[in-house]
């Protein structure tokens, strides 16, 4: 009989290396962190806090609560936009982008269009810290650039033609880290992206194509893909 080869995934793969580290008494989560902040031409960085404050926090995030820890295995950095003058508030109604599609983020003012203010965000840096230890320090954005095979359409009185997307993590944007990041509950992490220097008078998309004010804002919002260890934030080391 000949012997059998057996390959597994490589997202089993690295589940089981989690599954060894933790042990067993533990709930372990494949699932998404998320940070939203809203886009201001008066500012050129981010902070975002990962941890969970529950009535404070934007609608989308899906934060770290105090009691889990996380190991991150991807990054994304995605753009979106919300309208929180109507009602209900649209923070859901606008797909994710992965760059920003000049048919999409169509603003201009005196000439100088959307699209080129939020390149802004691709071409600057990401430091993410636990306390004040730097884990990652000013990792380039333009890591997180990827432009779709499809991109956005507006078909007019036809429904509109989204970003297509491949299945896998980096068809999506994501950046596959080469260690796993330990993250505890029990400490203060925090994300700083900083902006490429350049032109941000409409970053935040508050005109549309014509220069005329609108009421969508445009919303970065930072991802972390990984593991969470529900009430296992002492189970996390911060790298292997």
């Amino acid at each position: 009989m000949q012997p059998q080869l057996i390959t597994a995934s490589p997202l089993r793969a690295l589940a089981s290396r989690v599954r060894d580290k933790v042990g067993t008494n533990y709930i372990v989560e494949w699932t998404t962190l998320m940070v939203n902040l809203v886009l201001s031409t008066t500012n050129n960085q981010y902070n975002f806090d990962l941890y969970k404050v529950p009535g404070a926090d934007h609608p989308m995030d899906n934060k770290l609560d105090r009691n889990d820890g996380f190991y991150v295995s991807h990054l994304g950095l995605v753009l979106t936009k919300q309208d929180i003058t109507t009602t209900p508030a649209q923070y859901a109604n606008n797909p994710e982008f992965t760059a920003p599609d000049q048919n999409f983020f169509v603003g201009v003012a005196s000439s100088w269009p959307e699209f080129r203010s939020l390149l802004t965000v691709y071409n600057g840096k990401l430091t993410i810290q636990t306390g004040n230890a730097e884990r990652i320090k000013e990792l380039p954005t333009n890591n997180f650039y990827c432009s779709p095979n499809r991109p956005y359409l507006l078909n007019g009185a036809d429904p509109d033609n989204f970003p297509e997307f491949g299945p896998n993590l980096d068809q999506r944007g994501f950046y596959e880290l080469p260690e796993l990041m330990g993250l505890s509950g029990q400490e203060n992490n925090t994300a700083q992206l900083t902006l490429g220097p350049g032109n941000t008078a409409i970053i935040d998309g508050s005109v549309n194509a014509a220069g005329s004010a609108v009421t969508t804002r445009n919303v970065v919002r930072l991802k972390l893909q990984g593991f969470k260890i529900v009430n296992g934030a002492r189970a996390v080391t911060q790298l292997f």
